[in-house]
């Protein structure tokens, strides 16, 4: 057996195989990617942990380790993690593995049994039928994490974020934002926290009104808001151009002078002229080029550790959105049939629609994109208007059971990762 001890603490114990093969700590995983490898080139360089070990005598109340973690969320900050254990002996102390624990904390946004239902055309249906675009959606998002929602088009992203901030009215559920239920107040009092629930939107191109210079986008909300007087509202632009990498006499420009990824850079600068905690970002990356694509994603995780945002990221590049994501949401048919760590949803995917849509993923590798079983589902998408009763993916589904088309099926937990399948409940 191992134990991996840090700052007096042990962070991770199990069996010889359970630390080497099924490593949990992001500790313990730089403690193994530090190592010189047999076979390795000679002269290269290794890979290390940044930073230094803490003080022992100015240890904060929360995780020691966070840091220097490049996984860490602000929960990290002020609280140390329980211990999960997998199984029998192998247990680690990482808010990543016990977030379903930490109901005591304050979160950012928790979403229950979100409904978004749009009537139907009434030329051609009942007045009772409607498209279920969002049905009974459930999920947390704490302060400082990123959950990626990820699914098909048409199956309700959009229209799910759009409901968290009332852009769009819920049909039913609520939406509690630090502890207050947003969903049904007047519009007076939302007004005190719209400024703190922001949007990223998808097309960079139509999202910036081009009559309107770029001081002037990035400076109407804060004058809506009343926030500072005319010189002060200049300096904060200035600011917030040189926060996402744009330069000062861009102040004065329109935006048709602008790249995509320029136009995308200035959307976010809007997004953060208010101070917000809590962005969601729609697809922002879905209009850009790889190259573009990444500096825009590296700019939001650095916003995000200067200023301890919350992120609902949409997106249909798979690859991208684990790497910038905590957690990961996928969704079918206005349904979330599976959430969990996005490592956890990646490597052990366990609702069936997940593991289609990751084995039909783009891979930049010849190679081993040759060598992927694709999974091909056969049919198409039920309408959104006269769903399945049962499981909506059951359609499609290869591993669908008799019961499967009677009722919905549940979320079933499995240690912190859900799906709704009846293979679990």
């Amino acid at each position: 057996k191992v134990n991996i001890m840090y700052a007096g603490k042990i962070v991770e114990r199990g069996s010889l195989n359970e630390i080497f093969y099924e490593t949990k700590h992001f500790y313990t995983q730089g403690l193994l990617s530090s190592v010189v490898t047999h076979g390795g080139a000679a002269r290269q360089s290794l890979l290390s942990i940044p930073g230094t070990p803490p003080d022992l005598l100015k240890l904060n109340s929360g995780c020691a380790f966070m840091p220097r973690c490049t996984r860490a969320m602000n929960i990290c900050k002020d609280y140390g993690p329980a211990e999960k254990c997998f199984g029998e002996g192998h247990c680690v102390s990482c808010w990543h593995y016990c977030m379903d624990r930490a109901d005591e904390i304050v979160k950012a946004q928790e979403v229950r049994h979100l409904k978004k239902y749009f009537m139907a055309n009434k030329r051609f249906l009942k007045p009772s039928d409607y498209v279920k675009a969002v049905d009974d959606v459930t999920f947390d998002i704490y302060p400082g994490e990123t959950v990626g929602l990820v699914g098909e088009s048409g199956c309700g992203k959009s229209t799910l974020a759009r409901s968290i901030i009332r852009i769009y009215e819920p049909s039913a559920g609520k939406v509690v934002y630090n502890g207050t239920d947003i969903t049904h107040l007047s519009n007076a009092k939302l007004w005190q926290y719209r400024n703190k629930m922001q949007m990223i939107f998808q097309d960079p191109y139509a999202s910036l009104d081009p009559r309107y210079t770029v001081g002037e986008i990035i400076g109407e909300p804060m004058e809506i808001y009343k926030m500072y007087d005319k010189a002060g509202r200049e300096a904060k632009v200035q600011e917030l151009l040189e926060q996402v990498g744009l330069k000062p006499d861009h102040i004065s420009r329109y935006p048709h002078e602008f790249s995509g990824g320029q136009r995308q850079r200035i959307g976010i600068a809007r997004t953060l002229a208010l101070d917000p905690d809590f962005i969601l970002c729609d697809e922002p990356i879905s209009a850009l080029d790889v190259s573009i694509q990444a500096q825009i994603i590296n700019l939001l995780e650095k916003l995000q550790d200067e200023r301890g945002l919350s992120y609902l990221f949409i997106a249909h590049d798979l690859t991208m959105v684990r790497h910038i994501s905590h957690k990961i949401g996928v969704m079918y048919l206005g349904h979330l049939v599976e959430f969990g760590d996005a490592d956890e949803v990646y490597s052990n995917p366990l609702h069936p629609y997940t593991k289609a849509l990751l084995s039909a993923a783009p891979i930049a590798d010849p190679n081993t994109a040759r060598s992927v079983n694709r999974i091909k589902l056969e049919g198409e998408v039920p309408s959104p208007i006269h769903t399945p009763e049962g499981c909506p993916f059951c359609t499609r589904c290869p591993e669908c059971r008799p019961e499967c088309r009677i009722t919905p099926p549940v979320m079933a937990n499995q240690n912190g990762h859900k799906a709704a399948c009846y293979k679990y409940v």
